[in-house]
């Protein structure tokens, strides 16, 4: 597990700082779990036009997961998803906020039950 992540974030990382998208995924299936990590990165955008503002560079990871429950015959998953892993404080290209110096959502975690009968 932790080869492919560090593998993950060594591609990220190479991605050049001007080229514009760069996504990795990477899925681990163990008996009733799943687990899911993304890695996007966005280069700087220098070239814009005349009512746009540049942007910087930045790198996003995400994680997320499952487990499946048999519960009476039916099946209960637990799902649950980390986004924006790092925390890292950015602007989208296309945001309307960037000029009023609102950032993305930072760190966002969140769980859930599935039940399927």
């Amino acid at each position: 597990i932790m080869k492919r992540l560090l593998i993950l974030i060594f591609l990220a990382s190479c991605a050049s700082p001007d080229s514009n998208v760069g996504l990795s995924n990477s899925n681990l299936d163990f008996n009733n779990n799943n687990y899911k990590i993304s890695i996007i990165s966005k280069g700087k955008q220098n070239n814009i036009g005349q009512f746009e503002t540049a942007t910087d560079s930045y790198l996003l990871m995400n994680l997320t997961g499952s487990h499946e429950f048999n519960l009476t015959n039916n099946n209960l998953g637990f799902v649950w998803s980390i986004n924006n892993l790092l925390d890292t404080e950015y602007f989208d290209h296309l945001s309307r906020f960037k000029k009023m110096g609102i950032h993305e959502m930072g760190r966002n975690i969140s769980f859930g039950l599935n039940y399927k009968f």
